[in-house]
């Protein structure tokens, strides 16, 4: 009988000479990209909301809203 045996960290041998694979640190990437993907439009849709004169009071224009939202991480 085989002793099977798990770690957070399994070897395995992946295309393009990747040699190791990480199931939590995948699951923590693809948080992370939800979580800005989420953050990105409700700022977007929260700076489009808002007029020309409000904008400017922020030191913003409406074409720096793409600008502005691309820099969130």
């Amino acid at each position: 009988m085989t002793d099977l045996t798990f770690s957070r960290s399994a070897q395995i041998a992946l295309p393009g000479g990747i040699t190791s694979f990480n199931p939590f640190a995948m699951l923590a990437r693809l948080v992370h990209g939800i979580r800005v993907y989420r953050d990105r439009n409700a700022t977007r849709r929260e700076l489009l909301l808002l007029t020309d004169r409000e904008l400017n009071d922020i030191g913003l224009r409406r074409s720096d809203i793409e600008t502005v939202v691309s820099a969130i991480r």
